[in-house]
């Protein structure tokens, strides 16, 4: 790895006198180039915005001073002519498409005439409207704040003027002229001006872009316009929540009214930075490609052969002779680091020799130390389990650990000595999606020829390669075995068993590996042995506790049979609500004691055939606790008290002897406790004829969440269904 280092190391040496001395340089010109011509667009920008302020500024100017010259020309034919000013002012408005109404005012503010002409707004009092408050000398127009109109109902700004006569001439702007003021097609530009809009001397916004905006009566300030940063005299950057503006505006001599162009810098700058940036990326890429060429001409000739070097005295330095020495590619012209690398490789070759020998007996020992371990392991989990099943399954577990193999098998020895039968296996024939299966998994021990010399001999077997082998089958299901190594399993020199190994590979097993496997075989008989004496051990358990089951039955005549039969349908329900061992034989211990505290009932009472009274109730509900007082002290069923103390439990808590309630139940308990009554109801008893199924199976129902576990019924429901109701008849006997 630290060669490798150094080989990148010398690399970023070369790179990095590349990019300084050629690419920074470049780099930084272009972002410079970059930047004047930005600052230079910017400005261009600029000056176009600054021109169509100005354009609009002359535009509305010129509509302003014709609209006041309109209105004086109606003043003095209202004065001159009056008889035909309705005329008058429908030829002017017509005339004037910037005039929505003209008003024709008494002095009071009351509608005389307009045009257009409508008779629900005559004599409509406009006293109050926000022109009236601007007018001032007679015979001069006055502009006011926007307001709706009482005609249109549009916003509007109005220009009034007081005749001598004290009337008033007032004509309503239509803003929506003043809006095709703003409109600016930026696609169609070379640069983009941005938007336009204009606002009165109080900032009342008349027209924008955004005609929601002026609809809704927004004053300048609200805009995106704050901390105005003046560049030029009549323009400057504005800076915003949306980001930074250019901004240009300028005032309306006829109208006192403000025009502002407001440009975004990203949309003002965006094209041209794209533009550039594409130009500048593809250029940096071509002087790349010229800066990268002269780079790998270099590496190849200066930083690959030292670093070659470097790696092949790191594998020395580390003793790494499993492999051939790095291979060096020296250019003949760089003489000098050719001849070093020659005389490196030479030394590199005697130490390897000289290496051989010492990696071929560290292997060994190697091999050795992992048998030990495998050994050591083996036996500590063997130890760890009595269980016949598991320990069979993990001595082929730890074999594989130590022993490659396709396939393992432990065969044992029947009692006769004359036939065998599989009791474990592992994996099969290479590719096969299943694993090895037996036709016949009892076989005669004499029809076997490998397994009969292991039975006299006592010795490990080894065939290398079952095609040499005479006696070995060519068809069938051991055809594709090219290996196999075999090992006797012995208890004080008897053997019992075998276990057996098969591969696919010609070759692969020696009488090495068979001697390790019978290092295996020794450790697994001493735990078959131990695990055999613990199943016969169980067993005894269990005919002890038939007995003391059977024992009770024979006192309590009525419930004859009813053990047996709900210890076997509690343990499939059970297994199907997913308890597992040891648990598992808990509950059946469990099962088979359940009435054993009732040995402390006297006769009198568990034998009585009316109904017992109260005090013998009390007495007869106290038998859980004698079971209790019976089990605990006995270490291996103490695991098992929970259904001999619990099973009269309810689910509501009314049950006893300690009312406990929903999951303060032992879970065995509440399992035990459905099929407990299930039996009691089904099975004749002296005091009663047995239920029909449905009845029983409303009952259990009915009493789903009181008496039982919900969750139990459910699954009893499916058990029965599944399974118990085929079984009518043996419940009935």
């Amino acid at each position: 790895m630290k060669a490798k280092n150094k080989s990148v190391r010398l690399n970023n040496v070369i790179v990095s006198l590349l990019v300084w001395q050629l690419i920074a340089p470049t780099a930084i010109i272009g972002f410079l180039l970059l930047a004047v011509n930005g600052y230079q667009t910017l400005n261009t920008i600029e000056k176009n915005q600054q021109q169509t302020v100005a354009s609009a500024i002359s535009r509305l100017d010129d509509l302003l001073k014709n609209s006041r010259q309109a209105i004086m020309g109606l003043v003095s034919l209202a004065q001159s002519q009056p008889g035909e000013l309705p005329l008058y002012l429908q030829a002017v408005q017509h005339s004037n498409p910037i005039f929505s109404t003209i008003y024709y005012l008494n002095p009071q503010g009351k509608v005389i005439n307009l045009s257009p002409f409508d008779p629900s707004l005559m004599n409509l009092d406009m006293s109050t409207q926000p022109f009236m408050a601007v007018v001032d000398q007679p015979n001069s127009s006055y502009l006011s704040r926007p307001a709706i109109s009482p005609r249109t109902g549009e916003l509007t700004v109005t220009l009034v003027t007081k005749l001598s006569d004290e009337h008033l001439l007032a004509a309503e702007i239509d803003l929506k002229k003043i809006q095709d003021l703003v409109t600016v097609d930026n696609a169609s530009q070379e640069f983009p001006t941005g938007e336009i809009f204009i606002s009165d001397e109080f900032g009342n916004l008349l027209a924008h872009p955004q005609k929601t905006l002026v609809e809704q009566q927004i004053n300048i300030k609200d805009l995106d316009l704050i901390e105005l940063i003046e560049l030029f005299k009549i323009s400057g950057l504005s800076k915003g929540s949306s980001g930074i503006s250019l901004t240009t505006s300028g005032w309306a001599k006829e109208t006192h009214w403000l025009v502002t162009a407001q440009l975004p810098l990203k949309l003002a700058l965006g094209p041209y930075l794209i533009t550039s940036t594409i130009l500048f990326v593809v250029l940096l890429s071509l002087w790349g490609l010229v800066v990268t060429r002269i780079r790998n001409r270099l590496i190849e000739e200066i930083a690959t052969p030292l670093s070659n070097l470097s790696r092949a005295v790191k594998l020395l330095s580390n003793g790494d002779f499993s492999t051939p020495t790095y291979p060096l590619k020296i250019p003949e012209k760089i003489r000098e680091i050719k001849e070093l690398s020659e005389e490196f490789q030479q030394m590199s070759r005697a130490i390897q020799i000289r290496q051989v020998a010492l990696l071929k007996s560290e292997e060994q020992e190697h091999q050795q130390r992992i048998l030990a371990e495998a050994l050591r392991d083996t036996a500590g989990a063997l130890n760890s389990t009595l269980n016949f099943s598991e320990v069979l399954e993990r001595i082929l577990g730890n074999v594989g650990q130590v022993v490659p193999h396709d396939s393992s098998h432990i065969i044992l020895l029947d009692e006769d000595e004359e036939t065998v039968h599989v009791l474990a296996k592992k994996g099969g024939q290479p590719g096969s999606k299943s694993e090895l299966s037996l036709q016949d998994p009892t076989l005669k021990i004499s029809k076997i020829p490998t397994l009969t010399k292991m039975y006299h001999t006592g010795e490990p077997l080894v065939i290398p390669d079952t095609m040499l082998e005479s006696s070995w089958p060519k068809d069938g299901e051991s055809a594709w075995i090219q290996s196999y190594a075999g090992a006797p399993i012995k208890i004080k020199n008897r053997t019992i068993g075998f276990i057996i190994l098969n591969s696919n590979t010609p070759g692969f097993y020696n009488q090495e590996i068979a001697d390790r496997l019978q290092a295996f075989a020794d450790q697994a008989g001493m735990a078959l042995n131990n695990a055999r004496l613990l199943q016969e051990l169980q067993q005894a358990y269990d005919k002890t506790l038939q007995g003391w089951s059977k024992a009770l039955e024979l006192r309590d005549y009525e419930t004859e049979g009813h053990t047996i039969r709900v210890v076997e349908m509690t343990e499939r329900l059970a297994i199907r609500l997913g308890v597992k061992e040891p648990e598992l034989t808990y509950l059946r211990y469990g099962s088979l004691l359940h009435d054993i505290g009732k040995i402390g009932i006297p006769d009198s009472i568990l034998l009585k055939q009316g109904p017992l009274s109260p005090e013998e109730w009390q007495i007869m509900r106290q038998h859980p606790q004698h079971a209790f007082e019976i089990l605990a002290p006995i270490p291996y069923l103490r695991q098992s008290i929970d259904i001999p103390f619990c099973h009269h439990e309810k689910w509501d808590g009314s049950g006893y002897p300690r009312g406990l309630k929903g999951e303060e139940i032992p879970f065995a308990a509440r399992i035990f406790a459905v099929m407990d009554v299930w039996d009691g109801l089904v099975s004749r008893r002296p005091y009663h004829e047995p239920w029909s199924e449905d009845e029983a199976l409303a009952y259990i129902k009915t009493n789903s969440g009181i008496q039982f576990d919900p969750k139990v019924v459910s699954e009893f429901l499916k058990f029965y269904e599944e399974e118990l109701k085929h079984l009518s008849n043996y419940y009935r006997s």
